[in-house]
């Protein structure tokens, strides 16, 4: 008698004893494969699929990077087909300008968080706590934080969000916590206005994402380490704000 192959065995053992061959099971090969095809939106739920693409881009950016951002990677990843993008964002810089918004507002939001958790503290304390949540948020989000700078914003689209400009909630954040520590007496050795922008408002800015730009171009991490941005970012504000005169 011819001896079964150790293949043939090892076939039998999977399909168990007395189960027949894959071939003569119509459930083996006529199953259906399960769909991995987003149901569709009931009427009047487009404002549902818009928030799942958004959501879906920034999953997109996050683990790709910008440069893999593109209607039909969006697309795949929320499960639907490219056209049923078209209604909501008509083509990438659509799509990107809104991402942009929509992060430069979470930057806003995050900043406003720090501040008001500092409020015992004093204003000085509120303005350096916003700072230090713009550098943390660069630093720990550099895909989404890159795409801010990356991107010429489409300034009518933008216009349409109800901004003057992308930078407006967080420049926003910001003049509140400069004013707050006017107020409140604090000198400030600058006193200008910046092409309509309260000067100091602008220099802050600068230091916070100008440290991080070098930061990220740094050739040795002792340069570029969370503690060593915080350090500079805060010593700069400490030498340029002093204390109410007594």
């Amino acid at each position: 008698m011819e001896t079964p192959s150790p293949d043939h065995r090892l076939g039998d053992r999977r399909q168990g004893a007395g189960s027949a061959p894959a071939g003569d099971n119509p459930d083996a090969t006529n199953k259906p494969r399960p769909s991995r095809r987003r149901s569709r939106n009931r009427r009047g739920e487009g404002a549902l699929l818009r928030g799942e693409l958004l959501e879906a881009a920034h999953r997109v950016l996050e683990r790709d990077g910008h440069r893999a951002l593109s209607l039909r990677a969006v697309a795949r990843e929320a499960s639907v087909t490219t056209p049923a993008i078209y209604p909501h964002f008509e083509d990438r810089q659509a799509l990107v300008s809104q991402l942009v918004v929509d992060i430069w507002k979470e930057l806003a939001a995050t900043m406003s968080v720090a501040e008001e958790r500092a409020e015992a503290e004093g204003p000085l304390a509120q303005l350096e706590a916003q700072l230090a949540a713009y550098v943390e948020f660069a630093y720990s989000s550099p895909t989404r934080y890159e795409l801010l700078f990356l991107t010429s914003a489409d300034v009518e689209r933008i216009r349409g969000m109800g901004l003057e400009s992308t930078t407006e909630p967080v420049y926003e954040a910001l003049e509140r916590a400069v004013l707050r520590c006017k107020e409140h007496g604090y000198q400030f050795p600058v006193s200008f206005v910046d092409a309509g922008a309260e000067g100091n408002t602008v220099l802050f800015f600068v230091v916070a994402h100008g440290r991080v730009a070098l930061a990220t171009a740094a050739l040795h991490d002792a340069f570029s380490v969370p503690q060593a941005i915080h350090a500079f970012v805060r010593t700069v504000v400490r030498s340029l704000v002093h204390p109410p005169a007594d």
